[in-house]
């Protein structure tokens, strides 16, 4: 646990305590609900028993004490058997309570060996603390009211029998099951009340142990993601490894149009066996002056054309194929490159004349890759 914590747990906290078993549950639930199925099944296991041991003494023939006793086993063999089917089902009604809080988990974690539950100190405190309290206080306050319902109860039915001190076994029995339901209602209602505020509590206490520092949280963001620190400095690494391959492509350029200082794309074309024009290299302020400094030292022609760079830059990344849109433009380019010469040392940046511009539509920017 956290001391201090201030934050709601994250679901991989809330996951970590359910596998190590660390779950708000009640057993005074679990109890409950047995005892409600108990109360549903005991009038027929009072029937079950009584037609045994009816069944059992109406066969009876009784000449001597070994054949009373050898009829009291029977029947008493009979009233187990008659009832063994109840003890079955509180069980299922056990596990099914338990299922129902915490749903089905295996692990063997709380079994695990700790010193520190040998730890006399760790003990005391653990009684000491909230949890002790309201457990002493909730076992005091449970014990008290089952007995004043069984005391009330055992009070009435004892002036029944007293009552009925000449009647058969089969009555008695009647008696005893219509008093054990009875008391078996009255202690359900009220493990009933105590168990849900159990629930709650424990909830409630949970809860509070799960919740975290600011500082456990930015630790498990770094366990779970990495730490952004380092995921920052790599994708910083993975674009400048990117922009240096990107730099690297111009040599292979046709040409390159800027704008004329602050935008450079390179575009290549090689006549029979492009289909198209690729862009090879887009920039802007110091990555477009690298692809212009590429391009003096491997003599790429380098075409001012402001309204053509803009758009390339505004619409194209690298690697993409020329947008149709700008098919005229760019071949345009080409052309006048054809004219002035490839091969020749080239002089700088040259303008584009007016007769080889063209209107440029307005192209939507694209979003650039991280």
């Amino acid at each position: 646990m956290a001391k201090g914590g201030t934050e709601a747990p994250t679901p991989k906290r809330r996951k970590d305590a359910k596998t190590e078993g660390r779950i708000a549950r009640s057993p005074d639930l679990t109890g409950w609900m047995s005892l409600v199925l108990a109360i549903m099944l005991i009038p027929g296991a009072v029937r079950g028993t009584q037609a045994a041991f009816n069944k059992s003494f109406a066969e009876v023939s009784v000449r001597n004490s070994d054949e009373l006793a050898g009829v009291l086993g029977n029947a008493l063999l009979d009233g187990f058997l008659a009832v063994a089917p109840l003890f079955g089902l509180l069980w299922v009604a056990a596990l099914a309570g338990t299922l129902a809080q915490v749903g089905f988990i295996l692990t063997a974690k709380p079994l695990k060996p700790k010193l520190e539950r040998l730890s006399p100190v760790k003990n005391l405190s653990r009684l000491a603390g909230i949890r002790g309290v309201v457990e002493v206080l909730k076992q005091i306050l449970k014990s008290a009211v089952i007995i004043l319902i069984g005391y009330g109860v055992v009070r009435t039915v004892g002036f029944k029998l007293m009552g009925q001190s000449g009647s058969d076994l089969e009555s008695g029995l009647h008696l005893a099951g219509k008093t054990i339901s009875g008391l078996l209602r009255n202690v359900a209602v009220t493990l009933w009340v105590l168990s849900v505020g159990d629930y709650i509590f424990a909830k409630v206490m949970l809860e509070r142990d799960l919740r975290m520092t600011k500082q456990e949280i930015r630790d498990e963001l770094r366990q779970s993601e990495g730490d952004p620190l380092i995921k920052s400095r790599l994708r910083a690494l993975a674009r400048e490894a990117a922009r240096r391959r990107m730099i690297a492509s111009v040599k292979d350029a046709t040409a390159v149009i800027v704008n004329p200082t602050h935008i450079a794309v390179a575009i290549r074309y090689r006549h029979g066996i492009d289909s198209s024009p690729t862009v090879l290299a887009v920039g802007r302020g110091h990555v477009a002056q690298k692809i212009r400094d590429t391009a003096t030292q491997e003599r790429i022609p380098m075409v001012r054309a402001v309204p053509l760079a803009r758009a390339l830059e505004r619409a194209c990344q690298p690697g993409d194929s020329l947008p149709i849109p700008l098919y005229e433009a760019v071949a345009k380019v080409l052309a006048f490159i054809a004219k002035v010469g490839m091969g020749a040392v080239w002089p700088g940046v040259l303008d584009l004349p007016d007769s080889y511009r063209t209107e440029i539509p307005d192209l939507k920017r694209r979003r650039r890759r991280r």
